[in-house]
């Protein structure tokens, strides 16, 4: 970078007062550089004493060159910036240059005076699992998910079992009574059995929810400290292999569980001049089979080596949902209600939870906007487009 990118310029001030003993007017000429970088009053007060300078003046000389720095440093930069545009439209001036040179002063202006901090919980975290799962530990820490996320499984089909049986017992109740109505039940009871059916429903469903909460709250505390109890007394090299199952494809899980995948593979070049070759993969599958996780007989999860691999990288999954704009754990429906519930049938221990990204979504983005939302205990994928 050149020496002169940031030079400065010499100007002289002028500024004229009269004088009680004479009947024109005093010249004051003062030079100044220009940017100024230091301080009008002082610069006023040290020419009022050096030159002794009557103080009836000192208010209108530093509201005059007040004035005049502000105009001139403005022009000066406006020239400044002008000349740089110039050059680089001409060539004159190497763009890269001047990157590196911002680049090498921010980096200095941000070590010496950035606010020196430690490393947070979250940064901790992200680095032990970072570093475990690129390691031997890796299968162990699929299995340790796994398991927590069969337990919750559970639980949340047993959730399911009761309210539906709730529901249709309610349903039937409420049968009876709307066909007996002005027999042996009034409009006033079926209101009633209403607002008791409702209200059981909400019952039920704290119940559960509470019992759902504590759970994964307990699975996140343990994992977290497990996998801290595991950096520390990991002794196996980090290059030690994998196991086999690691090469299997998502095809070939989806095909394990639910017969044939119909999909086709092929190779295009884009691109007039600098070709670039694609691989492409169609597949017919559900779209919720890239989501959700499956029961096994091993336990482990390979289809969510690629995931595992990829968090905390540049290199993460995508997919690209289509919802309709109610999305919420009760308000939804169809395929954002069956992700929302995919969602819910496992701890996530890295990102917040859905209703919780749905929330913070809802605040910072006006509709119709992408919503984006993040999920690590999804099958393949770490990033969530919903186009609504």
């Amino acid at each position: 970078m050149d020496n002169n990118y940031n030079p400065v310029k010499q100007l002289e001030f002028h500024f004229a007062f009269p004088m009680l003993t004479r009947e024109d007017l005093y010249q004051l000429k003062v030079p100044v550089e220009i940017p100024f970088t230091e301080s009008i009053p002082e610069l006023v007060q040290r020419l009022v004493a050096s030159l002794k300078l009557p103080p009836y003046i000192e208010e209108d000389l530093e509201r005059e060159l007040q004035i005049f720095v502000e105009k001139e440093t403005t022009d000066f930069l406006d020239e400044q910036a002008d000349a740089i545009i110039k050059n680089s439209k001409t060539g004159e001036l190497d763009v890269e240059d001047v990157i590196k040179y911002w680049e090498k002063n921010f980096k200095e202006n941000t070590v010496e005076f950035g606010e020196k901090s430690g490393a947070n919980d979250a940064e901790v975290f992200s680095a032990v699992y970072h570093k475990l799962v690129h390691s031997p530990a890796l299968e162990m820490i699929l299995q340790q998910e796994h398991s927590y996320a069969i337990a919750v499984s559970e639980i949340v089909a047993e959730r399911d079992k009761q309210v539906t049986h709730l529901t249709d017992t309610q349903t039937e109740e409420m049968c009876r009574a709307v066909d007996a109505v002005n027999v042996t039940s009034t409009e006033a009871e079926i209101n009633e059995l209403a607002g008791r059916h409702l209200e059981q429903q909400s019952l039920i469903h704290a119940q559960w929810d509470s019992q759902v909460d504590a759970i994964k709250e307990a699975q996140r505390r343990h994992y977290r400290q497990w996998l801290m109890d595991k950096q520390t007394s990991a002794s196996t090299p980090l290059n030690s292999p994998l196991s086999a199952e690691a090469n299997r494809t998502f095809s070939d899980l989806v095909s394990d569980s639910q017969g044939p995948v119909m999909q086709e593979s092929f190779t295009i070049h884009l691109g007039s001049q600098m070709k670039q070759m694609h691989n492409i993969r169609l597949l017919c599958t559900d779209v919720l089979d890239f989501c959700q996780l499956r029961r096994n007989n091993s336990g482990t999860q390979p289809q969510r080596l690629q995931t595992a691999l990829g968090l905390y990288s540049n290199d993460l999954c995508g997919l690209v949902l289509l919802t309709d704009t109610q999305l919420g754990s009760y308000s939804a429906s169809g395929i954002s209600k069956d992700f929302i519930n995919v969602c819910q049938s496992s701890t996530e221990f890295h990102f917040s939870d859905i209703d919780d990204q749905l929330e913070r979504v809802k605040e910072a983005v006006k509709e119709g906007v992408a919503w984006r939302k993040n999920h690590i205990m999804r099958d393949s994928t770490h990033h969530f487009l919903n186009l609504t």
